[in-house]
């Protein structure tokens, strides 16, 4: 059986995930420059709008866990489970 691969669609570029790390460690470890700072959940740097797709939360959120609306995830707290699209309306 093969481990599946999500692709995970950005403005700038787009690398996939097997959803077995965050969205964050998948796209550092391909070398995809995206932001963040603590990869704790608790700075919000890794925000990401959803556009579209699948993801899990990896942990619940905490009383330090950055506050995300409705349509954002934090890229280090969740994981991909489908094909997902991502904008970065806070960075460049």
């Amino acid at each position: 059986m093969s481990t599946p691969a999500h692709a995970i669609i950005l403005e700038h570029g787009r690398f996939t995930s097997d959803g077995s790390t965050s969205i964050l460690e998948a796209a550092l470890a391909l070398g995809v420059a995206v932001p963040f700072s603590c990869q704790r959940g608790e700075c919000g740097s890794c925000r990401a709008q959803v556009a579209g797709g699948a993801y899990a939360r990896i942990a619940p959120p905490t009383e330090r866990t950055y506050v995300t609306a409705a349509d954002e995830l934090l890229m280090c707290q969740c994981r991909a489970t489908g094909d997902l699209a991502l904008r970065f309306a806070h960075w460049q």
